[in-house]
């Protein structure tokens, strides 16, 4: 099954002179172990050809994750992203994970794990991407009726516009909550009780504080929106949302336009990848 390519959201400096201070992963924030990276591998005591890392409950981003980690121990076996069993000797890469209850669970490089002051933190990942993400191109023509003709002038392209869209699906549950391991909401609550919900409005204070001021109160910073091997700096448009439905009260819609100033291929940028 093709990884999923997350759709993320970063806060940068006017002069954008920290785009090469970005991480650029491919793989959602969720997959990742928390509190561990690359320097938590070491040799097995049992056999010094393999690599593992000591991985407890706490550090799978997962509220029941105690229920399917296994009870031989809290070590794992690191294999790297082509599949194999990392050796001591193998290069350290971005791909390196555990198989824990089925799934892989991704392990930080510690390099991608900590920013230096001052760079860009990611402020926001779709945990499910947009239904419809819709980069728009546009010409700039001027077209005047005179009584010799038309005349048409070209003035090069407009700024590209991404028109996104989406609906939160099955998100109507409280995530992260240890004490909620169904995480389903109960009766007596709702919609805008949901992480889905709470999500889309952490998305919308992020819409409210772009470019909230006027003339010299402009704020400092502008904001970068990534998606597979394009990245675009730029500012938000509109915003709809989040709304639910009468009739289906357990969906939640959003939309906005987002406005690009620059558009990069992520592979041209100085990134850690």
């Amino acid at each position: 099954m093709p990884r999923r390519v997350p759709m993320r959201i970063y806060i940068l400096t006017p002069d954008k002179s920290d785009l090469g201070q970005i991480s650029f992963s491919r793989i959602p924030d969720s997959q990742f172990l928390v509190r561990l990276d690359d320097s938590n591998i070491r040799q097995s005591i049992d056999d010094d050809s393999t690599l593992v890392i000591t991985v407890r409950p706490e550090n799978v981003p997962d509220p029941t994750a105690k229920t399917y980690m296994k009870l031989t121990g809290p070590d794992y076996t690191v294999y790297n992203d082509v599949g194999s069993i990392s050796s001591p000797g193998a290069p350290s890469t971005a791909g390196r994970y555990v198989l824990i209850g089925g799934r892989r669970w991704y392990i930080r490089k510690k390099s991608a794990a900590t920013y230096a002051q001052g760079t860009p933190q990611e402020v926001f990942e779709f945990y499910v991407n947009p239904k419809h993400i819709e980069p728009v191109y546009k010409k700039l023509i001027t077209k005047v009726k005179t009584l010799a003709g038309w005349e048409v002038v070209h003035w090069g392209a407009e700024l590209t516009q991404i028109r996104v869209s989406g609906q939160s699906g099955g998100l109507h549950r409280i995530i992260g909550d240890p004490s909620r391991p169904h995480q389903v909401l109960s009766d007596d609550e709702d919609i805008t009780m949901s992480t889905a919900w709470q999500r889309l409005n952490q998305l919308k204070a992020i819409y409210d504080k772009d470019h909230a001021g006027i003339g010299a109160e402009q704020p400092t910073t502008t904001l970068g929106l990534s998606f597979f091997d394009r990245f675009y700096v730029g500012f938000f448009e509109d915003f709809t949302g989040p709304i639910a439905d009468a009739e289906k009260p357990y969906l939640v819609d959003y939309a906005f336009t987002f406005t690009v100033e620059k558009e990069y291929d992520v592979n041209s940028l100085p990134t850690t990848k």
